[in-house]
């Protein structure tokens, strides 16, 4: 913590900051800034701050210290992003704050990533496009210094790339497979198959490189569409 001022390095002796009722030693770094180490707090709330110089107190006009609960975050589900994008990631958990100091990171890179408050249970982490595909760790902080120790876990993916289609051609009103060749794929949960642009099929993961699709006997005729979607991504070109 810093407490700014003026004329500290005039003192003589030791100075301590006064959180509440709990003194720890202060460190002057410059004539207008000490430099304090918070004490650790079993319950959440404000506490009136001071400095201390031999008997004497100074309080700080209107300066409270605010002791936050930790931040908890629902962990429970794998998020997908794809690197060529940016995405609004949802975080959802408690205890989280309306301040400016709000942020998120990615680790382990500790890449700083934007933060917006939607309410005490929900932030939004603007992921940036051009992310390395890989797994991170997302974590929140209400004043940009201490950081949740529970994350979202986030898996950033490179599009699935389709190649070809076998067979290209069958006949109407029979339920049938095909396989879509390409590179990319992943095993992943929620994958579905998209036919035509508007009908929903289970997709079959084969490799990286295969995956099955049901094309719905009541197709129309003509040439239709294959695409693959995670959830309500779309997550392939080609």
């Amino acid at each position: 913590v810093t407490i700014y001022g003026k004329h500290f390095s005039q003192a003589r002796g030791p100075i301590h900051c006064v959180f509440g009722e709990t003194s720890v030693e202060g460190r002057v770094e410059t004539d207008t800034k000490i430099g304090c180490l918070s004490p650790t707090s079993n319950i959440g709330g404000d506490v009136h701050l001071a400095i201390r110089h031999g008997s004497d107190e100074f309080k700080l006009d209107s300066s409270l210290f605010s002791y936050d609960n930790e931040i908890l975050i629902d962990k429970s589900q794998l998020v997908v992003a794809l690197s060529t994008s940016d995405k609004a990631l949802d975080v959802h958990g408690s205890f989280f704050r309306n301040t400016t100091d709000l942020a998120c990171r990615m680790m382990p890179h500790s890449k700083q990533l934007d933060a917006v408050f939607i309410t005490a249970s929900l932030v939004k982490c603007r992921l940036p496009e051009g992310v390395f595909p890989g797994e991170y760790e997302v974590i929140v902080s209400n004043n940009g210094q201490d950081f949740s120790t529970a994350f979202l876990p986030l898996l950033v993916i490179d599009p699935f790339r389709v190649h070809s289609i076998n067979p290209s051609i069958q006949f109407r009103d029979l339920m049938s497979t095909v396989t879509i060749k390409g590179g990319n794929f992943l095993e992943l949960d929620d994958l579905w198959c998209i036919i035509d642009e508007e009908q929903v099929t289970q997709s079959h993961f084969i490799s990286s490189t295969m995956i099955e699709c049901s094309i719905p006997e009541d197709s129309r005729v003509g040439t239709i569409s294959v695409s693959l979607m995670l959830g309500d991504m779309p997550i392939s070109i080609g």
